[in-house]
C-alpha cells in the first residue's frame, strides 16, 4: 500500500494549484463573466489563488469542489463561507468535505444565501481562512 505524508501531499497540492487556477479561470470567463468583468488578469489571478487557498483550508481536495467554492466566492460574495450556517455545513466533523461542497447548493436555504451575499466587503478578498479540522 502506498503511503503519502502530509508534506508530500502539500507539495503535490501546490503543483496542482496552477492547473486548478487555469481550470477555474476558464470556467469563470466562460460562465461567470459578469462576476469578473471589472477585474484585471492580475487581480483575477490573486482572487483565484486566495479562493483556492481558502477552499483547501476547508479540506477540499477535488477540482470540482474547489472550483465550486471559488465560483461561489465570485457569484455570491467573497465571504460567503463566513455565514454561520454555511460555515457549520462546511466544517461538519463527520462530513466528506468534497461531497458536502458539491451538494451545498441543494442543501443551504435561499435565505441563508441571501445573508451570505452581504459578506462582500473588499477585505473579504484578502482574508485568510483557517479552519480547525
Amino acid at each position: 500500500m502506498l503511503t503519502v505524508s502530509a508534506r508530500q501531499m502539500s507539495v503535490l497540492a501546490g503543483s496542482n494549484d496552477a492547473i486548478v487556477e487555469r481550470r477555474i479561470r476558464n470556467a469563470a470567463v466562460r460562465f461567470h463573466g459578469r462576476a469578473i468583468v471589472a477585474m484585471s488578469d492580475e487581480r483575477l489571478s490573486d482572487v483565484l489563488r486566495t479562493g483556492i487557498q481558502r477552499a483547501r483550508a476547508y479540506g477540499l481536495r477535488q477540482l470540482d469542489s474547489i472550483m465550486l467554492f471559488v465560483l461561489l466566492m465570485l457569484e455570491i460574495a467573497p465571504g460567503f463561507d463566513r455565514q454561520q450556517d454555511i460555515f457549520r455545513y462546511l466544517t461538519a466533523r463527520d462530513a466528506d468535505r468534497d461531497a458536502a461542497m458539491l451538494s451545498i447548493c441543494e442543501t443551504i436555504d435561499v435565505l441563508v444565501w441571501n445573508d451570505a451575499a452581504r459578506l462582500d466587503g473588499p477585505e473579504e478578498w484578502v482574508r485568510v481562512t483557517r479552519v480547525e479540522m
